[in-house]
């Protein structure tokens, strides 16, 4: 599936498609594996790529802030048919 995702005023194309237990997520032509732990909550883990990382996530009226190594983003993301509406 393909997301539109804002990051600081800036839009990216993700493709996410289901690969195993985990995700393939391609990014500027660039295909990275993400599995997630299986916790459910707002602190997770992830191993992308070849990296283990640790984020907080929360979720804001339109927008979602994702926090990485003390370091918080705050990200819109809208799937093809809202982005085509939006358009």
């Amino acid at each position: 599936m393909k997301y539109y995702v804002e990051i600081d005023g800036k839009e990216r194309i993700l493709e996410v498609e289901r690969d195993g237990d985990g995700f393939s997520v391609t990014v500027d032509g660039k295909v990275v594996p993400v599995h997630l732990d299986r916790h459910h909550g707002h602190i997770r883990t992830a191993d992308v790529g070849n990296r283990r990382i640790e984020f907080g996530w929360g979720r804001k009226e339109q927008s979602y802030s994702i926090v990485i190594g003390g370091v918080s983003t705050d990200l819109t993301v809208k799937d093809s048919l809202q982005h085509r509406v939006e358009e």
